[in-house]
């Protein structure tokens, strides 16, 4: 018996939900305005720098919420210093999104670059792992940190609390 073909959204990825692969997410706070992110997908994985240039965990936090909301598409910035990594996540059905991972060499989101940037990853998961993967990072930097310590560490920004919650209230 010959396999159906898998439906495949804009981005290449399956959009099939019967093939969807678990994300995993990890987002290590350090100190002095700098963070380590990494993302897993089947067999792929890429560690990114994040500078406190930018807010990217309520950048994450938010991107959650509309994804949950019913977003079509959301983008989440990862400054390094220079450059930058682009998530994004774009609706694939109602219940699975296509993940990317773009890297610019200059900081692409301030416009000082204006090209497509180089796939890192491409991969697909649920709606509901993104959320879950995402809020379990939050819950675990205020547990590990604080909110006081998390500003202490991260220097230009708060803890996301209203957009930790709000993403709990959405699941």
């Amino acid at each position: 018996m010959e396999a159906a073909p898998r439906a495949h959204s804009r981005t290449g990825a399956a959009a099939d939900p019967n093939v969807i692969r678990t994300m995993r997410l990890h987002y290590g706070l350090e100190d002095a305005g700098w963070a380590t992110v990494t993302l897993e997908s089947a067999d792929q994985r890429v560690e990114m720098a994040a500078s406190y240039l930018h807010d990217s965990l309520r950048d994450l936090a938010s991107a959650a919420r509309a994804l949950v909301g019913g977003a079509a598409e959301v983008r989440v910035v990862f400054m390094d210093e220079p450059g930058e990594h682009e998530l994004i996540m774009r609706r694939a059905s109602a219940t699975a999104v296509d993940v990317e991972i773009l890297w610019h060499e200059h900081w692409e989101s301030w416009k000082m670059e204006g090209g497509q940037g180089k796939r890192k990853l491409l991969g697909s998961t649920s709606v509901a792992d993104v959320r879950g993967q995402i809020l379990s990072e939050l819950k675990h930097l205020l547990h590990e940190n604080g909110e006081a310590g998390y500003r202490r560490k991260w220097v230009e920004h708060d803890f996301p609390v209203a957009e930790m919650r709000e993403l709990e209230e959405a699941g």
